[in-house]
């Protein structure tokens, strides 16, 4: 065994994948990739997809840059993805391009399908309100259009497996990153079978299920050699993103909060109440619910491209640089001489007569306003936090944190920043290759 030991971390997102080289106590390096999407078409019936294999080459070349940056050797990866994108397979061959979470509502093909109080059904046993922009929805859409390729298919799964598969050729998925299929009975930690034979597949068809952090297999070689590894490297099954950022930043008690700011702004919170986290329309995860704690998620959907809109259209230079967007909202005076902007309504807003400072101020002063109002709906139902903790872009910006704090009265923490998701899979296979 190595002398040193590293460990690869990975974050799938929803157009890009991030990863982190990290030796138990900090992230040495990171490395990043896009993947693109396309148009796609199921006998007609119009989808978003992307080519599976390629996505894979991409986190593969990942994994290379990061393992050539030490000659020690990495002992272990694991994978915290944005899941929700779906893959059929025959004989491990794809039959199609992979269904992105991203593709317009299926309502046609779902409401064919299942009732308004199935999907009910469906989102409360799952743990996920119910999106027809997910696995169900994807395979849905490929039953009403092309039926003949769901029955040449063998294999049922979302592109994060096939990636595991692809590394280790051994089927897996954690419960965490199997939620938002809706094929999951989550607090009994199964497939639902009705939900499988309403859908025309079968149990056998899909990856066998595991915890977050059990060992899946160790990395075959053919992708060894790919990726210019060495023999021997560890393989875990991981979480899906937020989760795996609480994990990183210590967000693992009831009091504590992660503000993860990426393309949408998601609360996270461990809760040991999961019917109010059903009952509050919040998305529930696994967590630590062998330990009694469940994962509450609330999002400010999209809420980052409807700051670009604001910012593009007003502020052109602060749309395309961080730093300059920065800069200007540290010139403006708190307030914003009266301008008011909810970046969550008022993104199609004209702004016009207001400077480019008092616009950056104030859309993230409205920011600010929004997550201190979610805080306030919270603590009305008894969910106060002792800690709020911010991950994500944004949380790299020192102005964005003191007016988030300045706001909502509080001191906000940042650990991992825009690598927490990525830290928080590289810990799980840190922690669990030292205990196989």
């Amino acid at each position: 065994m190595y002398e040193k030991k590293y460990t690869v971390g990975l974050d799938l997102g929803t157009s890009s994948v991030k990863g982190v080289l990290f030796d138990g106590e900090k992230a040495l390096f990171s490395e990043s990739a896009k993947f693109d999407y396309k148009d796609c078409s199921m006998n007609g019936a119009p989808y978003t997809g992307f080519d599976a294999d390629e996505f894979c080459k991409t986190v593969f070349g990942v994994i290379e840059r990061l393992a050539a940056n030490v000659s020690g050797g990495i002992c272990g990866i694991a994978v915290a993805s944005a899941s929700g994108n779906t893959l059929l397979l025959q004989a491990g061959k794809p039959l199609c391009s992979a269904y992105s979470w991203i593709n317009p509502a299926f309502s046609a093909e779902v409401d064919a399908l299942f009732s308004e109080e199935e999907c009910k059904e469906l989102s409360e046993k799952s743990g996920w309100n119910f999106f027809k922009t997910f696995p169900v929805a994807h395979i849905a859409h490929v039953k009403a259009h092309a039926p003949e390729l769901l029955e040449r298919t063998d294999t049922v799964c979302m592109t994060t497996e096939y990636l595991l598969w692809k590394m280790t050729g051994k089927w897996g998925a954690d419960l965490s990153t199997a939620t938002p299929s809706y094929l999951l009975n989550q607090t009994e930690g199964r497939y639902c079978e009705k939900t499988l034979e309403r859908l025309g597949i079968k149990d056998k068809f899909l990856p066998p299920l595991g915890r977050t952090g059990d060992f899946l297999g160790y990395v075959a070689e053919g992708a060894f050699n790919e990726m210019n590894l060495q023999a021997g490297v560890k393989v875990f099954l991981g979480s899906f993103d937020h989760p795996s950022g609480a994990r990183a930043n210590g967000v693992t008690r009831e009091g504590d909060l992660l503000l993860s700011c990426g393309t949408s702004w998601v609360g996270f919170f461990p809760c040991r109440d999961r019917d109010y986290i059903i009952r509050s329309g919040y998305l529930c995860d696994p967590f630590m619910f062998d330990q009694g704690l469940w994962g509450a998620m609330f999002s400010f959907a999209q809420v980052s491209e409807k700051i670009d809109l604001i910012l593009k259209k007003h502020v052109p230079e602060a749309a395309a640089d961080a730093k300059t967007f920065d800069k200007l909202s540290e010139c403006a005076a708190p307030g914003c001489g009266g301008l008011k902007i909810n970046p969550v309504t008022d993104y199609e807003g004209d702004f016009a007569g207001y400077g480019k400072e008092d616009i950056c101020r104030a859309v993230m002063e409205g920011m600010a306003h929004t997550v201190r109002e979610k805080l306030a709906e919270l603590s009305k139902d008894g969910i106060n936090f002792n800690r709020i903790v911010m991950a994500g872009g944004p949380s790299n910006s020192d102005i964005w944190r003191k007016i988030l704090g300045e706001v909502c009265g509080r001191e906000i923490e940042t650990r991992y920043k825009s690598s927490s998701g990525a830290v928080g899979a590289a810990m799980l296979a840190f922690n669990g290759q030292t205990e196989i």
